[in-house]
């Protein structure tokens, strides 16, 4: 039997992103987050309910869940001394729906 090698292309995945299908598909996905963190979110005065939204994709055809009031963090990670605890709002949302957390860099 020959022994056979694939050399894939470097630019291949780049490419990928740039599909209309896999932007609306990533699209989709982060709405569905978004919408399944916002039924999960703690609501105070709700700001931080109302602060989680959807980026569209960007160039590489990613899109992106964010928290934007200004105490997201807190919400999230819970702060230091532990008077306000880690809800992990986003992580939940993300496991809930079957996908895997990915920590990020």
């Amino acid at each position: 039997m020959d022994d056979i090698k694939i050399e894939l292309n470097q630019d291949l995945e780049g490419k990928l992103h740039s599909f209309s299908e896999v932007k609306a598909h990533s699209l989709k996905i982060a709405e569905a987050i978004a919408e399944r963190a916002r039924e999960l979110a703690p609501v105070d005065s709700g700001q931080y309910r109302d602060g989680i939204v959807v980026n569209k994709p960007n160039e590489k055809g990613v899109a992106r869940v964010v928290a934007t009031d200004q105490k997201s963090a807190w919400v999230e990670f819970g702060n230091r001394d532990g008077s306000q605890p880690a809800q992990f709002v986003m992580r939940s949302a993300v496991e809930s729906l079957g996908l895997k957390w990915k920590k990020g860099k």
